[in-house]
C-alpha cells in the first residue's frame, strides 16, 4: 500500500460512492431502514413541535432523500405540525437532497403516487430536489427551519483506500488502514455539521439517524463477513479476479458515541449547533423477527441480500464494469449472498445514532 505523511493513499479511481441501487429498488427493500426510522419517530415529534417559525413560510430538508418511501412520514409529522400551529401559511417548501446519481424519477413518482405522501390533502406544498453531495453548503444561508437525515453519514465523503484482506473496515485486521477511515469519518462529520450550521435558520433544528456502535451489539461484522466469504468463494471457482476483489471495498465507518461527541466536546456547542439530543440504541433485526415468525430460510435471506444489493450494488457494479470480461453479473453474486445467509440466519445486533443539534446565535 502506497504511503504519504503516515496515511494510506486511495489505490482505486472509484473514489466517489453512487447512490442507492436505482429503477426503485432501493424503496422496495428498505424495510431495515424503516423499522430503524421508526424507533426514533417520538424524537422527531418533540423537535417539529418545538420549532418556532417565523414566518409564515417554512423549508423542510430533506438530506440523502435516495428514492423518498422512507422521507414521507418524517416529512407528514413535520407539515402536520407546522399546519396545526398555522393552518395557512404562504407555501411550506420540501427539499429532498442526494447525490447527482441518485435516482430522482423514482423519488418523484413515490411523492406523487404514495398513499403516504405529504402531497396528500395538502395544499402550498412544493417538492423540490437538489442532485449535490451534502458535504458542500446546498442550500441557501440561514434557509432551513427543519432537516432531517437518515442513514447515510455512515458512507464516507470519499474512500481513503482500498480493504485489501476484507471489503468492511471493522474486519480488517490492517492499523493503519482503520486509522485512516477513523480520520475520514471525523472529517466527514465535522463537515457536515459545519455545513448545516449555514444552511439553518437560528433556531432551525436538525435530526440525523447513522450506523453507531455500542457495547450491546455485535455491529455489522458478522454480516458483511459473510459477504466477503461469498466473494472469495466466487474468486476460488475463478468467476471474481483478484483485482475486483480488490476494488470491491465498502466505503463505510461506524462512530462511536465519543466520536459523536466530539466536535461539541466544548460546551456542547460546535460550528453554532448545540447539541441537543444524542441516543444510540439497538435497531430492530426486522427479518430476523419475521423469520422467528415464519420459519421461512430463504425469505431471510432473499430479504438481507436485497437490502444489501439496494445500498452496495451500485458500488460492486462500478467495480465490474471497470474490469475487462468479468465474469461474474451483478445478480449471481446476490444469489450467492441470499443462499449463504439461508443456510444460516442469525440476528444481526447493530445500533443506530440519533442526534439533534439546534442553531444558535
Amino acid at each position: 500500500m502506497n504511503e504519504k505523511s503516515g496515511y494510506l493513499m486511495p489505490k482505486s479511481p472509484l473514489n466517489d460512492q453512487p447512490a442507492m441501487q436505482g429503477n426503485g429498488f432501493y424503496n422496495e427493500n428498505s424495510d431495515l431502514q424503516k423499522a430503524g426510522i421508526d424507533q426514533f419517530i417520538p424524537i422527531w415529534r418533540d423537535l417539529v413541535e418545538s420549532i418556532n417559525l417565523g414566518a409564515n413560510d417554512a423549508i423542510i430538508a430533506d438530506y440523502a432523500s435516495s428514492q423518498g418511501k422512507n422521507s414521507l412520514s418524517p416529512i407528514n409529522i413535520a407539515v402536520d405540525s407546522i399546519l396545526s400551529k398555522n393552518p395557512k401559511p404562504t407555501c411550506i417548501s420540501v427539499i429532498h437532497t442526494d447525490l447527482p446519481s441518485n435516482d430522482f424519477s423514482s423519488l418523484f413518482e413515490t411523492i406523487k403516487k404514495n398513499n403516504n405522501s405529504y402531497l396528500n390533502n395538502h395544499s402550498n406544498i412544493f417538492p423540490f430536489a437538489v442532485g449535490r453531495s451534502y458535504f458542500d453548503q446546498i442550500l441557501p444561508s440561514d434557509s432551513v427551519d427543519i432537516g432531517w437525515n437518515s442513514w447515510s453519514l455512515q458512507w464516507l465523503n470519499a474512500t481513503p483506500a482500498n480493504i485489501d484482506d476484507h471489503i468492511f473496515k471493522d474486519c480488517t485486521e490492517i492499523i493503519n488502514l482503520k486509522n485512516l477511515f477513523s480520520r475520514q469519518l471525523a472529517l466527514d462529520w465535522e463537515q457536515f455539521l459545519r455545513c448545516r450550521s449555514k444552511e439553518l435558520k437560528i433556531g432551525g433544528k436538525l435530526m440525523t439517524i447513522f450506523i453507531a456502535s455500542s457495547s450491546h451489539a455485535s455491529g455489522w461484522g458478522p454480516f458483511w463477513n459473510e459477504f466477503w466469504l461469498t466473494l472469495l468463494e466466487l474468486r476460488n471457482f475463478e468467476l471474481l479476479s483478484d483485482k475486483e476483489l480488490t476494488l470491491i471495498s465498502l466505503p463505510i465507518g461506524i462512530r462511536s458515541i465519543e466520536d459523536i461527541k466530539q466536535p461539541f466536546n466544548k460546551n456542547n456547542i460546535f460550528a453554532n449547533l448545540k447539541l441537543e439530543n444524542l441516543n444510540i440504541i439497538d435497531a430492530p433485526d426486522p427479518f430476523w423477527e419475521e423469520y422467528q415468525i415464519t420459519s421461512d430460510p430463504k425469505a431471510y435471506g432473499l430479504k438481507w441480500a436485497n437490502m444489501a444489493k439496494a445500498v452496495a450494488g451500485p458500488m460492486i457494479s462500478n467495480v465490474l464494469n471497470t474490469t475487462q470480461n468479468s465474469k461474474c453479473p451483478l445478480n449471481d453474486i446476490f444469489t450467492r449472498f441470499a443462499d449463504r445467509l439461508s443456510s444460516n440466519p442469525f440476528k444481526v445486533k447493530h445500533s443506530l445514532a440519533c442526534v439533534v443539534v439546534e442553531k444558535i446565535n
